[in-house]
């Protein structure tokens, strides 16, 4: 991102790193979650989509929302470990909403 200096020319916005880590929503779970309905959940985009889906009351509670800011975070992270929270914490909250 740029913004116009004060003097007049283009420069990089300062709280911003020009070397920024993309999401990586494809990155798949080592073990799929099969809920009670046969649904699988195999990656960070499907669980994305499953709690994008949820009522807008249902998301607020703090395990789905501890999921899907750790769903975020695994999926700008990258690594194994992330995306492993991420699905402990999926697993939980499925488990609190009887969805498995």
């Amino acid at each position: 991102m740029a913004y116009l200096g004060s003097d007049g020319h283009a420069a990089l916005w300062p709280f911003i790193s020009a070397a920024r880590k993309t999401m990586k929503w494809s990155l798949k779970f080592e073990d799929a979650i099969v809920l009670k309905n046969g649904q699988a959940i195999k990656s960070l985009i499907h669980a994305r989509d499953f709690m994008a889906g949820l009522p807008p009351y249902e998301r607020q509670l703090p395990h789905w929302e501890c999921a899907a800011d750790l769903t975020f975070e695994a999926a700008h992270e990258h690594d194994r470990a992330s995306i492993e929270r991420a699905r402990a914490q999926l697993v939980l909250s499925l488990r609190q909403s009887a969805l498995v």
